[in-house]
């Protein structure tokens, strides 16, 4: 039996895979980034940041993505963060950039974990005929 193993940059924990499937956690994590700050009011005009995390969507991502590689013999690319959202919000994707984070230090993890997640997809894209699924 094979087991996932995963890489971490900047907070954020990735597994490159076979299947064209990408699945992606955003809220699990409870590292805090260095430097990173914020004041939980949340500027004007952007939701109010949560400061609570999705409880066990880490591990439910983990054991799903093994239970494919257990299953199929391949494993999902799989993207995690690490950092609590409280830091920084991954899905504030379609809101201005101060609504996921506040300060500049925070920058290079939201864009690790986006790029990571955009780069996948992309592949995975180009791999099969434009079809995948993302989860």
């Amino acid at each position: 039996m094979w087991t996932i193993e995963y890489q971490e940059t900047n907070l954020v924990s990735r597994h490159r895979g076979t299947l064209p499937v990408v699945l992606t956690c955003p809220h699990n994590g409870g590292q805090k980034p260095e430097d990173v700050t914020r004041r939980g009011g949340g500027p004007e005009g952007c939701p109010r940041p949560s400061v609570t995390a999705d409880l066990n969507t880490r591990d439910i991502t983990t054991r799903v993505a093994q239970r494919l590689l257990d299953l199929f013999g391949e494993a999902p690319y799989v993207v995690i963060a690490e950092f609590h959202r409280k830091y920084i919000d991954v899905n504030r994707a379609d809101q201005p950039l101060n609504c996921a984070y506040e300060v500049p230090a925070a920058k290079q993890y939201y864009d690790e974990y986006h790029n990571t997640a955009r780069g996948f997809v992309d592949e995975i894209r180009a791999e099969n005929g434009g079809i995948g699924f993302l989860f």
